[in-house]
């Protein structure tokens, strides 16, 4: 058994850089996609046998949200038992649940809560439980090393995310799908100024080194001045960047201090001579940054994710108007988790469609670290578009405007599912 897994995980690699080589995104035809991928998790409720290679395979971003929960599925139900058995966040909160009668997603959707981060209802929210306990975010079944990734410092306590070396590169692998759809090559040259204590700046380097990507990171005491003569010297043709922050809440941001407004302050001239994309991550891109953009030709994109998981959602590079998916309109990506944008109606939460305006809940399916089981992470989006009606790549919803709530659990109300955290 333990040959078999070997070599199928040796497949599944040699698969992926084939198609990394050659530049091809899929090679399945229409009607394979779905039982290619079925091949792969056949009877295999384990997420964590799966290939990692596997989540970086285009064929996911193919499939209907149907035939993608059909998937999902058994390693949801795998990571809904882990939870409750290993984490004390989920034990309280599911006592009463017998996880035996969720059959399907409906049944998940129907009796599964949602967690919340911060709430202004005496408690609930888990920051107050991590304040006093951060390894109650920590499966107590890990006896890998972890690394630990904060976010949400700003009130007051920053929550852990644990994530084993095969949780970063899951994550890596599914990057690659959003690369190769922003229109990264291999043999570019990608310069990237994010911080590299924030877990987007690990994912990210090991991303690029899967793709075929040269990687040059900035060093912490490398000036906007020292970067734009980086990007001469060493040709430099990718941009990996913050926008930069819109206020002074923002001003420690994702990229340590270096972010696009200040490179372009500094020189925009060889910006414009040397990179043919620039990449922006942790800001909604504001109408001035698209227009400079368009005036000089040079290609902008967007991911959406966040600490505590990624890639959740991607724009594609701009092939023709048609596009829905451009600058902050994002394509979901679901695999290696599982994302709903849900919204309140009659004491319950219900799947938006499009047009309608809703949170961003997210579960992670393959993730041996900290488990998040329907975590509204404290993002609203729209969609604005439905599976298929994007002419690009990637069949699934498009949302945008999206935005930041405070306390994801006071919108819907403490009725509603009864929140957990």
């Amino acid at each position: 058994m333990k040959l078999f897994v070997k070599k199928q995980t040796e497949a599944y690699k040699i698969l992926f850089v084939y198609r990394i080589k050659k530049g091809q995104a899929m090679s399945c035809n229409t009607v394979s996609k779905f039982s290619f991928l079925e091949k792969i998790i056949s009877k295999n409720n384990n997420p964590f046998s799966i290939p990692h290679a596997a989540w970086g395979l285009n064929e996911w971003d193919t499939l209907s949200e149907e035939e993608i929960t059909k998937l999902l599925f058994p390693f949801i139900k795998f990571q809904l038992k882990r939870a409750k058995n290993t984490m004390d966040i989920y034990k309280e909160a599911y006592k009463d649940i017998n996880l035996d009668d969720i059959n399907n997603i409906e049944d998940f959707h129907q009796i599964i809560p949602f967690l919340v981060k911060d709430s202004t209802i005496v408690n609930k929210g888990f920051r107050n439980k991590v304040k006093h306990n951060p390894y109650c975010l920590l499966p107590s079944d890990i006896k890998k090393p972890t690394y630990t990734y904060k976010s949400g410092g700003t009130k007051g306590v920053a929550t852990p995310t644990f994530n084993t070396k095969d949780d970063l590169m899951r994550e890596a692998y599914s990057f690659t799908r959003a690369f190769r759809y922003e229109g990264f090559t291999p043999k570019d040259i990608a310069l990237c100024t994010y911080n590299s204590t924030h877990k987007g700046g690990e994912v990210l380097k090991e991303a690029l080194q899967l793709s075929g990507i040269n990687y040059i990171p900035r060093r912490t005491n490398e000036t906007a001045k020292d970067l734009i003569e980086m990007i001469k010297t060493y040709k430099i043709n990718i941009l990996m960047t913050t926008q930069g922050p819109l206020n002074k809440e923002e001003k420690e941001g994702k990229g340590g201090g270096i972010d696009l407004f200040s490179l372009i302050n500094e020189g925009q001239d060889l910006i414009e001579k040397y990179i043919k994309i620039v990449w922006l991550g942790g800001y909604k891109l504001i109408d001035e940054v698209i227009s400079w953009a368009k005036a000089f030709n040079i290609k902008l994109v967007n991911a959406y994710g966040a600490c505590e998981a990624m890639a959740l959602g991607t724009s594609s590079l701009i092939e023709n108007d048609k596009y829905i998916c451009q600058y902050n309109n994002i394509h979901l990506l679901q695999g290696p988790h599982y994302i709903e944008v849900v919204r309140y109606e009659n004491d319950k939460l219900i799947k938006c469609k499009k047009g309608e305006t809703g949170m961003l809940a997210y579960t992670t399916v393959a993730r041996e670290g900290t488990i998040y089981i329907r975590y509204l992470i404290g993002d609203q989006a729209t969609i604005i578009a439905d599976e298929g009606e994007c002419p690009c790549k990637i069949h699934s919803k498009v949302i945008s405007n999206i935005q930041r709530i405070d306390h994801p659990e006071d919108v819907i109300s403490a009725g509603c599912m009864c929140s957990i955290g």
